[in-house]
């Protein structure tokens, strides 16, 4: 499949539903991470500290597998949103609404 890619949310519930998960109720942790210059430390990124989720295509497939929560970093912690949330935040980013 020339060209074909899948995102890593995509992969990680390939996977879940192959090793026979249910996905409405399950959680998805889902972090991007970004190296630490002059170290081999990687730091997550956190785009500006919001919950959102700046991906419409993983979006709606988590939509899609009605994915119980999805959770994201944030400068307090891990912060958990619905699918639905997810998808909607990630509309104004998809539509250049929003910058990362």
């Amino acid at each position: 499949m020339i060209g074909a890619c899948a995102h890593a949310e995509e992969l990680a519930m390939d996977l879940a539903r192959v090793r026979g998960a249910h996905l409405p109720e399950c959680d998805l942790y889902i972090a991007g991470f970004y190296p630490v210059e002059n170290s081999d430390r990687l730091t997550p990124w956190l785009h500006g500290g919001a919950a959102d989720h700046t991906c419409v295509r993983c979006s709606t497939q988590m939509y899609r597998a009605r994915i119980k929560n999805v959770c994201l970093p944030t400068r307090g912690g891990w912060v958990s949103i619905t699918a639905e949330e997810a998808l909607s935040r990630s509309v104004p980013y998809a539509l250049g609404e929003k910058s990362v």
